[in-house]
């Protein structure tokens, strides 16, 4: 079975994540994520893939040690899940960006970012980075 490649990005700051609800082919509430492009490395793909779901520029990130794996029509998709820090809970305008994904966002409480989250895996993933959000306290 062909599997693919990309990363999760579990955004936060002050104790506040950014989850996205997602529009097009499905709808629900998840992380950012996407692909990574020929030739990218995973850090590089974190970057441009924040950039073009949020339009927010990465500074600080930790790798999480925890893939999520699923199946998407017959391929596995791979996911690096890094930790993004930031120092501010921006707004963020989905409509200015070039291709929304997205329609809607929100900054959330852990509790929140739990009981909202689409997906399973998305949990699983989200578990794992609060661990490392303690470490980093």
């Amino acid at each position: 079975m062909k599997t693919k490649r990309g990363i999760c990005a579990i955004i936060f700051s002050n104790d506040l994540f950014l989850i996205l609800k997602r529009m097009g082919t499905w709808h629900g509430w998840e992380f950012v994520k996407g692909a990574i492009e020929n030739g990218e490395t995973d850090e590089e793909a974190l970057k441009r893939e924040v950039k073009e779901e949020t339009g927010l520029d990465v500074k600080e990130f930790f790798r999480v040690e925890y893939q999520t794996i699923f199946n998407n029509k017959g391929t596995n998709i791979s996911n690096e899940v890094f930790l993004v820090r930031l120092d501010s809970t921006p707004k963020i305008n989905l409509e200015a960006l070039e291709h929304p994904e997205h329609n809607d966002y929100k900054w959330a409480s852990s509790e929140e970012v739990l009981s909202t989250l689409t997906w399973d895996e998305d949990r699983k993933a989200f578990q794992k980075a609060l661990q490392l959000v303690q470490k980093l306290k």
